[in-house]
């Protein structure tokens, strides 16, 4: 599908509806680099609302912003592996599973550390304060100007994805209820 993204342009992909994901502040590091002449487009998926619509308008960007929404796993999968970059700095993250669908697909990371997020991201993101807009948006910069610290973070991504594994968690569930039984 083309989803109206220029492509031609570096891609950062967003995900998440709710507040805590900090969308506006995401908003907030686009209208940053396109201040400092950074030429990106940014996929939000998620629906619109009238307070982010307003924001965009307001700084000027919605030529810039795409939101998309309803994506199947196998649309979603390309959303990532086409992105180049996957801004994720929440207020809150209980988990952060779009950190982890963005390692396995090779595509790097920047997110905060909040809740458990540095945790989950493990050595395969940059890690920044999810209100430190100007820190977000020269991370932004670095990993797609950066061949070296982009593909670094994707190995380290890699890296990272396998402590998630099947077996793992098994192994790691089987040993916890073998230690309650003792």
């Amino acid at each position: 599908k083309n989803y109206d993204l220029l492509i031609d342009k570096p891609l950062i992909m967003h995900i998440g509806k709710n507040f805590y994901k900090n969308r506006s502040g995401v908003i907030d590091v686009m209208d940053h680099l396109h201040r400092r002449g950074f030429d990106s487009h940014l996929v939000m998926v998620s629906p619109a609302d009238e307070s982010l619509i307003s924001q965009i308008q307001t700084c000027g960007i919605s030529s810039r912003v795409t939101f998309l929404s309803n994506l199947s796993e196998v649309e979603l999968s390309y959303l990532y592996q086409i992105s180049d970059v996957l801004l994720f700095p929440s207020i809150y993250e209980g988990f952060g599973l779009p950190v982890l669908e963005a390692q396995k697909l090779g595509t790097p990371v920047i997110c905060s550390g909040e809740g458990s997020l540095k945790e989950v991201a493990g050595e395969g993101a940059i890690i920044e304060k999810y209100y430190d807009v100007e820190g977000l948006a020269d991370s932004v910069i670095a990993c797609i100007t950066q061949d070296a610290l982009a593909q670094d973070l994707i190995n380290k991504g890699f890296q990272n994805i396998k402590r998630f594994s099947l077996d793992i968690w098994r192994d790691s569930y089987t040993s916890f209820f073998k230690d309650l039984t003792k």
